[in-house]
């Protein structure tokens, strides 16, 4: 029987599912590779957004382009509120019928005081060379 296994980061994943009995070794590699190429997949590749990371976000603004604002990572979980993206003002989180993988935020520059959870698909992890951070 396979249940779910939460982890906090992907390597955490990979262990925990190294030390299961369901990978044994006997079926070949190819098993945990598959895993790590689904976990790496997974939400547009932000599986490993951790505290002190940087993503982007869209903003609404009106009579004009929407902006991408630099948000700063303060964890991930998983619940049934976050902001609808493009975030418009201001920014609330709102109650959904479902759950899904969260990331917690900071907008830097903006409100730093103030917490709020996104969907792991609406973001993109931020590139330091992009962003100069």
């Amino acid at each position: 029987m396979i249940g779910k296994v939460y982890c906090a980061s992907f390597e955490d994943a990979i262990k925990k599912i190294e030390a299961t009995q369901f990978y044994s070794g006997l079926e070949g590699d190819w098993n945990l590779e598959a895993v790590k190429r689904f976990l790496k997949d997974k939400n547009n590749g932000n599986n490993n957004l951790n505290f002190g990371d940087y993503v982007v976000i869209e903003q609404k603004r009106y009579g004009c382009d929407n902006e991408m604002y630099l948000h700063k990572v303060i964890g991930t979980s998983k619940s049934n509120h976050w902001v609808t993206v493009p975030v418009q003002t201001p920014a609330k989180e709102e109650l959904r019928d479902e759950i899904r993988e969260v990331v917690s935020c900071i907008c830097c520059g903006v409100v730093e005081d103030k917490v709020l959870n996104y969907r792991i698909e609406d973001v993109k992890k931020a590139s330091k060379n992009e962003w100069n951070i």
